[in-house]
């Protein structure tokens, strides 16, 4: 037996991981906002021990075979006395339970001993918005039932007509069966009258109806509900198929002692989570007083000193995704308010600067190349938000260079403009918004006379979004229109880069939120822009700024993916930790993960001994097995970068194109083709991908989208472990992303089932035949044969022609 307390306790800080993920509503659970990883696998855990007998001690003169067959018994009389349905059961034993349960217990059909297994109303009569609550789904939660808040309420002879079918009691199980499948809790004494929708169960047995709640929230169960479970848009699991859910039966006494147990081991959990999250909290809170003080400080002196504080305890404080977040906030607030870099009074100050840049306004206005800004009034230098050096002077968008609003893209239904191919880049808020500092990508195009109603902006631009995602800013990065809810800002001479401009707005977007209208749909106008004080540096001093601020940023976004690299690892270490326990193995030494591309050498013991620092355990990691999945995942978002526009493009495709890049480039990657029906696959790779595109906040993957990726906000920042590593190959890899960019599923599966095929050909060094290669391919699996000869032979000369063949 595992003594899950011990496990528990000798391991909380692997448990206890900085991950966190909202609560997925599976299992017993804290009422806190977050679900800990390493605790939510600690009760996935102690379910698991619960229903298979590993959790408690075993009684000897106990047996579950009388309470069986009186179960039986009892069911068969109410069929003789048809008071319930002799609905047909499939029958199982033990031989047949692919858990080993201890000799004392028993195995059944959830049906065959249920005196009552139904579900509520499949045609509820009109909500009358008061009288008896009918509970839908969502009114049943992780062992509790929410009687307050129902969705619907029937009248007294909507009432009657439901209990008679349902007669629902104290003690009787609760059960969703559709959506959320699984979630369970029993009818309390003293609860109000109440009805069921048909997305909920109630089910009434002999056994005690709390370890059946909680054998429903086992994860045996779960596989099961995931496994039966019909229907797309909405999951629901039929009654036969819970009637023959296989159930685990311990003697009754044995029922009660497994309770008590998982209660016990539950609050712990729920305990830990707990203080966890308010560690988590009181540590965010922490890190928030410190930077604020850190801006706060009213001279170089005091900077000093408060800078000294934080870097004695970094490792200490930053140590989450949120923390590093607030780091970056705070490194662009200390570059605006001229704290960041160190004042060299030999530059210009920029009193000058913003003369010369009148005068060149000035002039082109005069040129009629600009128009002349609205005036304004001189700037009030008490209502300004903070002290600047002296060498900094106050100032305003207006004077620094061109604003301009993007056109709306509506036009009537007439106008022949309609019909004209949109061929010209549009970037909308969403694309400013994903961005982070520079705008690599868009989803819609301009046509000829959409341009000619707004304009065209050029690379380096400002964008600043005005409505929606209001207040959002981002460099363009190619030439681009905009629709009317983005403006554009082109500096002039000699303020030549708008990289200082981006850093302040990415500071000032808080204070330009609250000049929005509390309307249905919040926006800021060009006068609101136009008024904002912006700190201004000398020209020598900006660039200085915008270089250490790219090394400080690259610096935290480095710390950052590599917390998340050690969270992971912790997650992994918890799996293991689970899977150690279940299995009853005395160690982890070679554990392969769920996803089977990291593999623990190591005793966990190596890395629970280790009492260095954070930043001396990130190293500890960055090992080579990391650096290929690095590798790997560079190449992958670089295709699904230049690829996700195409409709085309999804699962398939991306796994074609890695096996591709690493046969023709004899490339060493974390990937394991094997032979399936759709070709060289690797589904732990495709799985491993999508959720460290998601983690990385890289990529979204939705196979129900038209575009199956989505970008994140943080796409493009696989770019620099991609040039590091691919640098010699990019032309060769964008000639075989260009080839196959708008190829179908089918094309790209022929081609590449018919390279795996010629390069086992080469590998046995047989000769390679149109004949054999036809052979193999058919050979293949039963699934070519939907293939004709006349696609394959073409895919065989596409190959051919376009050089993508084994050598």
């Amino acid at each position: 037996m595992t003594d899950v307390k011990k496990l528990i306790t000798e391991n909380l800080d692997i448990w206890l991981t900085a991950e966190t993920e909202k609560k997925s509503g599976r299992g017993r659970s804290s009422g806190s906002a977050n679900s800990i990883y390493g605790v939510q696998k600690l009760r996935e855990l102690i379910l698991e021990l619960a229903v298979t007998g590993r959790l408690t001690n075993q009684k000897k003169d106990e047996d579950a075979k009388e309470l069986l067959n009186c179960l039986l018994a009892e069911r068969a009389e109410l069929i003789k006395q048809k008071k319930i349905r002799n609905s047909k059961v499939n029958s199982i034993d033990k031989s047949q339970f692919h858990v080993d349960i201890p000799d004392n217990w028993e195995v059944c059909n959830l049906g065959s001993i249920s005196k009552k297994l139904t579900d509520g109303s499949h045609n509820p009569p009109a909500n009358n918005g008061s009288g008896f609550p009918m509970l839908s789904s969502q009114n049943v939660n992780d062992s509790t039932i929410d009687f307050e808040n129902p969705s619907r309420f029937v009248d007294q002879s909507g009432f009657e007509i439901e209990n008679a079918r349902t007669d629902i009691k104290t003690g009787d199980v609760l059960l969703t069966i559709v959506g959320s499948i699984g979630r369970s809790a029993v009818v309390p004494p003293q609860a109000p009258k109440f009805v069921l929708q048909r997305s909920v169960a109630v089910i009434q047995t002999g056994i005690n109806s709390y370890y059946l709640s909680l054998y429903f929230h086992s994860p045996l169960c779960i596989k099961y509900f995931l496994e039966h479970g019909k229907g797309t848009a909405q999951k629901g699991i039929y009654l036969n198929k819970l009637s023959d859910l296989p159930l685990a039966l311990p003697p009754l006494e044995e029922q009660q002692r497994i309770v008590s147990k998982v209660d016990e081991l539950m609050q712990l959990c729920d305990q830990l989570e707990q203080q966890q999250n308010l560690s988590s909290k009181a540590h965010d809170q922490l890190v928030d007083t410190l930077l604020s003080v850190l801006i706060n400080s009213s001279d170089v002196d005091e900077f000093k000193k408060n800078w000294q504080r934080v870097s004695e305890n970094f490792d200490l404080l930053f140590a989450t995704e949120y923390c590093f977040e607030q780091l970056k906030q705070t490194i662009l607030q200390l570059a605006v308010m001229g704290k960041l870099v160190k004042q060299d009074p030999a530059d210009e100050p920029a009193s000058e600067l913003l003369e010369q840049i009148s005068q060149e306004k000035n002039k082109l206005v005069k040129d009629g190349k600009i128009k002349k800004s609205k005036s304004l009034p001189e700037i009030d230098l008490d209502k300004v938000p903070f002290e600047i050096p002296d060498s900094w002077a106050w100032a305003r968008f207006s004077e620094l260079g061109e604003f301009g609003r993007g056109k709306s893209k509506h036009r009537p239904r007439n106008d022949p403009a309609l019909f004209n191919p949109p061929i010209y880049p549009l970037v909308q808020t969403g694309e400013v918004a994903r961005a982070g500092n520079i705008i690599l990508e868009y989803h819609s195009k301009y046509s000829e006379v959409g341009l000619a109603q707004s304009r065209m902006w050029s690379k380096g631009t400002l964008c600043i979004t005005i409505a929606a995602n209001i207040a959002d800013s981002a460099i363009l990065g190619f030439d681009a229109c905009f629709p009317d809810s983005v403006v554009g800002f082109t500096p002039i001479e000699p303020l030549h880069s708008t990289r200082y401009l981006l850093f302040f707005m990415k500071t000032a977007r808080q204070q330009l939120l609250e000049y929005a209208p509390a309307t249905a749909q919040k926006n800021i106008n060009l006068e609101i822009l136009e008024s904002v004080y912006i700190p201004i540096p000398p020209l020598n001093e900006q660039e200085k700024i915008i270089q250490t601020v790219d090394e400080f940023l690259n610096i935290c976004n480095a710390l950052k993916d590599k917390i998340k690299h050690v969270n992971r690892i912790k997650c992994e270490l918890s799996d293991a930790l689970v899977s150690n326990a279940l299995n009853d193995l005395n160690s982890i030494s070679k554990h392969k993960t769920t996803d089977n591309l990291i593999q623990f050498e190591k005793p966990i013991e190596a890395f629970k001994q280790s009492n260095q620092k954070i930043t001396d355990q990130i190293d500890l990691f960055v090992d080579e097995s990391v650096e290929g999945d690095v590798k790997l995942l560079s190449l992958a978002a670089e295709i699904t970068f230049q690829l996700h526009t195409e409709p085309t493009f999804g699962h398939l495709k991306l796994q074609k194109l890695i096996y591709l890049c690493q046969q023709l480039k004899h490339m060493d990657l974390a990937a394991d083709f094997k032979q399936h029906a759709a070709g060289p696959y690797d589904p732990v790779m495709a799985r491993y991908l999508d959720k460290e595109f998601k983690d990385r906040e890289w990529f979204s993957y939705d196979p129900k989208r038209d575009l199956k990726y989505k970008p994140l906000s943080k796409c493009n920042d696989h770019r620099s472990a991609f040039n590091k590593y691919f640098a010699k190959d990019v032309s060769e890899i964008y000639d075989l992303i260009g080839l196959f960019r708008t190829s179908k599923s089918d094309h790209i599966e022929i081609v590449a089932t018919l390279f795996a095929c010629w390069l086992r050909l080469l590998e046995k060094k047989l000769s390679v035949t149109e004949e054999q290669l036809l052979k193999d391919f058919y050979a293949w699996s039963k699934e070519k044969k939907e293939f004709s000869q006349n696609e394959v032979l073409n895919g065989l000369k596409w190959m051919k022609q376009n050089a993508v063949v084994p050598l």
